[in-house]
């Protein structure tokens, strides 16, 4: 399933383009921004996940989520994790493969499944 807008939220530049690149790539829409207050901003804006980058500190990426769940939890987030020990509220759905390609599958999974739950 692809043509969906992805909210894209990084800590690095060249990492932001790098997912963004493999993303659209996979057929999706991409609102990328830099850092948390920049994706706060968008709140309002239809997106059908979220993508929370690992280029942060583990703090800001953890605020941002708990951040989403309360402002937006009828929108998926995925998070990428640099480490096996992060833990992070339900519901996100936490990222620890190794490519963009990877990303790009988990994200259409979680749409198809997100979509399947709200048509019950």
């Amino acid at each position: 399933m692809a043509g969906e807008t992805i909210l894209q939220v990084a800590y690095d530049s060249l990492l932001l383009k790098v997912r963004e690149s493999a993303l659209e790539r996979g057929g999706y829409h991409v609102v990328s921004v830099e850092g948390n207050e920049a994706a706060k901003k968008l709140v309002n804006d239809a997106a059908d996940a979220v993508v929370v980058g690992n280029g942060g500190s583990f703090e800001d990426r953890l605020e941002l989520v708990r951040w989403l769940n309360e402002k937006w939890p009828q929108v998926p987030a995925v998070v990428m994790s640099v480490s096996e020990e992060e833990r992070y509220p339900q519901p996100a759905i936490v990222f620890h493969g190794d490519t963009p390609n990877d990303l790009v599958a988990l994200v259409q999974r979680v749409i198809v499944s997100h979509k399947k739950v709200r048509r019950r």
